[in-house]
């Protein structure tokens, strides 16, 4: 083996284990048990609004379980102390998760608005998603992990905004 292909497949391998990590932060582990205050009962029949408050957002959204499918939709607002300094988005991941009794997670639904990469963000984000409902479900919770940066034109500061309700 050469040197340069040694170094592009430690390269390679370096990114991977780099990127998994990720990944896990946005999407749960299958089985990953969720803190008890982040558990939010889900619904057993029917449709409810109401709004999720996080520490760099809310999530005003109405659910709806209809014949084992579920219709998430809303608003993602971030919140306006954060956006005062941090204007443009660079990227932004919104999950919702299936969890059952125990606060394991049985599977995860992205929830994520569509967002132009170093636009402004607008006060609030629209999403709809709907997914099959994993059985098992009792209760979700909400993970994101999303970055800001003041300004698209020049080296700028960026802000992170994540939340992970798991152990």
């Amino acid at each position: 083996m050469t040197r340069v292909s040694k170094a592009v497949i430690s390269l390679a391998i370096i990114c991977a284990l780099f990127l998994s990590g990720c990944i896990n932060f946005v999407v749960p582990k299958m089985g990953s048990i969720a803190l008890e205050d982040s558990r939010i009962d889900f619904p057993t029949e029917g449709a409810e609004e109401t709004v999720w408050k996080g520490k760099h957002m809310d999530i005003k959204y109405s659910i709806a379980n209809i014949d084992s499918q579920v219709t998430v939709s809303g608003y993602v607002n971030i919140h306006t102390n954060v956006l005062l300094s941090f204007p443009r988005g660079k990227t932004l991941f919104v999950k919702m998760n299936f969890l059952d009794g125990f606060g394991a997670v049985l599977g995860t639904m992205d929830i994520s608005p569509l967002q132009s990469v170093y636009a402004n963000v607008p006060e609030s984000l629209k999403f709809s998603s709907t997914h099959s409902i994993p059985i098992g479900t009792v209760s979700f919770n909400f993970n994101y992990y999303g970055v800001l940066t003041s300004d698209a034109k020049s080296s700028s500061e960026d802000r992170e905004l994540f939340y992970s309700p798991f152990d």
